[in-house]
């Protein structure tokens, strides 16, 4: 039988805002709505907390998750990879849990996108479950949003010092809406083929399919005036 794993990595250390994941947001840790929503998942799941903090261990064990995995300080600090640690976690769920490399799913979901909605992770999990059926080589689904600002349309870069567009249109776009349609990389889910962590060395090195989430949904937690407005649209559930 497939087993879902749920991975909420959450280090204690941040740079934008100081202990960001155990923030009070809206009176609770912030890790503690993506615990929630995690709960949520139609499917039958594991949930996993990888962490180096005592705080957010006490958390954990407070919210019943399945498996604790105390994250090693050297994938830890602000510049250690994602991809090491969701790497990291993968190959501890194999030691402890039995984790199946040919059937199991390894679902990431970051703390700092408290407005996701559950739906958009029941939905991701159905794409991964029937793309996986019918394409050999494929590693995964993440989310994405319809990007703000276009590089054919309003992105520029520095070429042979002066500004010129990030990426040269076939013809000339005089409208937004003209432009191609390019993507945001967003935190709201990622669901993977775990096998995908013992073959690859970065997040982008896979065969990947985006699942679109709404602009609101994706917003992410990085910087103080951040924390302020998504703590404000979710209080007042926008």
């Amino acid at each position: 039988m497939r087993k879902i794993f749920i991975h909420i990595g959450a280090r204690a250390g941040s740079k934008g805002i100081k202990n960001k994941n155990t923030k009070k947001f809206n009176k609770k840790p912030l890790i503690s709505w993506t615990l929630d929503q995690a709960k949520k998942i139609n499917f039958k799941k594991k949930i996993v907390i990888n962490t180096d903090s005592k705080k957010i261990i006490q958390i954990a064990k407070k919210n019943k998750v399945d498996y604790i995995l105390e994250r090693p300080k050297s994938l830890s600090n602000s510049k250690s990879p994602k991809f090491l640690a969701w790497k990291f976690a993968v190959k501890k769920l194999n030691e402890i849990a039995g984790m199946d490399f040919n059937k199991d799913l390894f679902i990431d979901l970051d703390c700092t996108c408290p407005l996701r909605k559950v739906s958009d992770l029941n939905l991701m999990i159905k794409k991964y479950i029937s793309l996986k059926k019918s394409k050999k080589n494929f590693d995964g689904v993440f989310s994405v949003t319809v990007a703000r600002r276009n590089p054919y349309f309003q992105l520029m870069e520095m070429k042979k010092n002066f500004l010129r567009i990030s990426k040269k249109p076939k013809k000339n776009i005089v409208r937004r809406q003209d432009a191609p349609k390019v993507y945001e990389h967003c935190g709201v889910g990622y669901v993977f083929d775990p096998k995908f962590f013992l073959t690859k060395k970065n997040f982008l090195d896979g065969n990947l399919i985006g699942h679109e989430v709404s602009y609101l949904s994706s917003l992410d937690i990085d910087a103080d005036l951040d924390f302020k407005i998504i703590e404000y649209l979710h209080r007042k559930k926008i």
